[in-house]
């Protein structure tokens, strides 16, 4: 079924581009243009995503809530740059922001990557296993545990480790890894191409690794490209295990693990 999405009326490049690719290439479905927040909500029901621009002066934080609270996905664009546009748009939680020189495929493609039908189920195969590693803040050993536990199940069966912990990600300081392919150029990889190819993830004895993001200039990563990442990797290797540690963004993936193993 056809991703259903609301674009707010802007007189930016990006808004008629998008609406025009939309029909021309049948990718999503736009089912209103909107001028006032009320053309939203009218149609709520009937929506999978809404894509807002940052310099429209009454999306404010509380109404990308509500947009959220009715189970909508959020695209921001915003111009280069202007990053306190982007922050208000994060702060009612917004699922991704782009910049408004953004092409209309590319956009069509965030759209279908934060849509809820994709983004709120991590789907994978009976073969394919995700076991979540989850504690208290207040460092009880979260990483040495699933450190510990991916070694010992790389020696029979494919597995990849993926550092969740946004807060303080410390596994590729634990395994002695470089800081970059990590977390976020993983999510890139999936976002741009569908899956994980060897540019994202790095590997130490049997064992493949996808290393925290330490980004601080960055905003950190949001629900769906985080869950877009556990989904690649459950396609592509026997067991993932995931070092959520106490980090509120990954909770998603323990909810939807096979087996959580709990550090305190």
């Amino acid at each position: 079924m056809s991703v259903r999405v609301a674009t707010v009326l802007s007189a930016r490049e990006w808004e008629p581009n998008l609406v025009a690719h939309a029909r021309d290439s049948a990718a999503v479905r736009i089912v209103v243009r909107a001028y006032q927040p009320q053309d939203i909500d009218r149609h709520a029901s009937d929506l999978d995503v809404v894509v807002v621009g940052g310099e429209v002066s009454w999306a404010t934080p509380a109404h990308v809530a509500s947009w959220k609270q009715h189970g909508l996905a959020v695209i921001g664009v915003v111009p280069e740059g202007d990053a306190p546009a982007g922050r208000v748009l994060e702060s009612g939680g917004a699922d991704e922001i782009v910049p408004d020189t953004i092409d209309a495929s590319a956009l069509i493609q965030a759209i279908r990557f934060v849509a809820p039908s994709t983004s709120r189920s991590i789907a994978h195969s009976l073969v394919s296993r995700l076991t979540a590693v989850v504690g208290a803040r207040g460092a009880p050993g979260c990483t040495e545990v699933a450190i510990a536990y991916a070694l010992a199940r790389a020696k029979t069966t494919s597995c990849i480790l993926v550092d969740l912990d946004l807060d303080a990600p410390a596994v590729a300081v634990r395994l002695g890894l470089g800081p970059r392919p990590d977390l976020t150029d993983a999510a890139d990889a999936v976002r741009t191409v569908g899956e994980l190819g060897s540019s994202s993830v790095q590997r130490i004895d049997e064992l493949d690794v996808i290393t925290g993001s330490h980004r601080p200039s960055e905003p950190p990563l949001k629900g769906a490209l985080i869950e877009g990442v556990i989904r690649a990797s459950l396609s592509g290797w026997d067991e993932v295990v995931a070092d959520v540690g106490a980090t509120r963004q990954g909770m998603a993936v323990v909810a939807y693990a096979d087996e959580a193993i709990l550090v305190v």
